[in-house]
């Protein structure tokens, strides 16, 4: 991971779909990141700046008819339009500063970047700086379950993004909650402090 200095102007919401099986995991067949989706955040003006979409060759496993069913990739969309890890790791260094920004996803997605990442011996192209946006929403509910994505943008008033369950849609629903969030906090609603630009 990257120990440079951390941007205060952009956060990048990020999520990651994986090669998967109906039956699970083995320990001769092991799940490999296959989709990169990425969501910029000005941290200013609380608005969306850019997206964007990776798809990874993955290295040890491929895609069952189970993970296309669920994501609709398939092994012909990565041999055709992937790239190796390591090609999209520097990608995101250098095309979106992903080791200089704090980076949110919905769950460990920091576990599972380091884990690819050290498989290829490469280096893990985001930040120390690393926020589960699932467990926090599931703590400040005071659920004692984790909260689905989904769930909990109903609950939000948020429409989830249609079309199938691809890394892009689930990063842009992350950017969604967390801006909401984010929005509240500034106006006090969450917590009754009226909260300045100055104090920003």
């Amino acid at each position: 991971m990257s120990l440079k200095k951390t941007r205060l102007d952009k956060v990048l919401a990020v999520d990651f779909e994986m090669t998967c099986w109906e039956e699970g995991p083995s320990p001769e067949r092991l799940p490999e990141i296959i989709d990169v989706g990425l969501v910029e955040i000005s941290t200013e003006n609380l608005t969306i700046t850019r997206s964007d979409r990776f798809f990874v060759r993955p290295k040890w496993s491929s895609v069952s008819e189970y993970c296309t069913r669920l994501t609709g990739i398939t092994n012909e969309n990565l041999r055709r339009h992937g790239r190796p890890l390591p090609e999209v790791a520097n990608a995101l260094k250098r095309k979106w500063g992903s080791g200089s920004k704090l980076w949110m996803a919905w769950g460990r997605d920091d576990i599972v970047i380091e884990r690819d990442c050290v498989k290829h011996e490469i280096e893990n192209p985001f930040s120390r700086a690393f926020r589960n946006l699932g467990l926090e929403c599931t703590i400040d509910s005071g659920q004692t379950e984790n909260a689905g994505l989904h769930r909990v943008m109903g609950e939000m008033g948020l429409e989830p993004g249609r079309g199938r369950h691809t890394a892009l849609n689930d990063a842009m629903g992350l950017a969604h909650v967390w801006i909401a969030r984010t929005r509240s906090m500034r106006q006090g609603s969450e917590c009754g402090i009226q909260y300045s630009s100055n104090h920003l």
